[in-house]
């Protein structure tokens, strides 16, 4: 693999992290750093003082081809959302859905991640997963009777809109460390909902609580590459 900025070769640089194999590569030419995305997210600020930083700056990072190192022909495209600064450079791959962080980048986008999770954490503020973690696949598949059905795997997150229910922008993203994070709006008071996985005849109920008509909760230790479905008033996710 050729870094999208100035076409050296990508080395592996593994970040220390549980499950990571060939997830993470660096151009020691540039600095940029080429991951997964759930490395991305989980990977800590003080986990990179170990890896020295660049001497490309912002300002002429990311001015390379911006081709996929994965996929030939395909060109990154730089991201623009709440949970990566305005003026800050990071790009993804639309089919593989890695990430690219020119030069210096990572080193910066990393603190200023954490102490915004770090504030809403403090301050006890309802926001929603997107805005706080990189985006990562997303898959929606409807069935007939009204079950929106996706398959909840590692380093995958789905989200589902469904007018005619009182549950909207239902997420479900793992994050790593056994947890999967889940959340959803409704303008009905919910103060529970069921899980299981699929095939299971009983369901596990949790009880959940919301602010201004968010909900965000925790599920703990689940079996990884399993289905789950999950119960919120009339509808299944799956």
């Amino acid at each position: 693999m050729h870094c999208p900025d100035c076409s050296h070769i990508l080395t592996p640089v593994p970040l220390g992290l549980n499950g990571e194999v060939n997830q993470s590569f660096r151009c020691y030419r540039c600095g940029g750093f080429w991951l997964e995305s759930w490395l991305a997210n989980r990977v800590k600020s003080k986990l990179l003082d170990k890896w020295p930083q660049s001497g490309i700056t912002r300002s002429v990072a990311g001015n390379g081809s911006d081709e996929c190192p994965l996929h030939v022909g395909t060109t990154l495209e730089r991201f623009r959302g709440d949970s990566v600064p305005a003026d800050m450079v990071v790009k993804k791959c639309r089919q593989c859905n890695w990430w690219w962080f020119p030069g210096n980048t990572l080193f910066e986008f990393k603190p200023a991640q954490e102490a915004k999770i770090n504030y809403h954490r403090l301050w006890n503020l309802p926001s929603t997963v997107g805005g706080l973690m990189l985006p990562l696949v997303a898959l929606v598949v409807l069935l007939a009777g009204g079950v929106i059905a996706v398959t909840l795997v590692r380093q995958q997150q789905y989200i589902s809109s469904n007018a005619s229910s009182p549950v909207n922008e239902f997420t479900a993203v793992y994050v790593g460390n056994d947890q999967i994070v889940v959340s959803f709006k409704s303008s009905t008071l919910i103060s529970q909902i069921e899980y299981r996985q699929v095939g299971d005849a009983d369901w596990m109920t949790v009880p959940i609580s919301g602010s201004n008509g968010f909900y965000q909760l925790e599920i703990q230790k689940p079996e990884e590459s399993a289905n789950y479905e999950f119960r919120i008033i009339d509808k299944i996710y799956r």
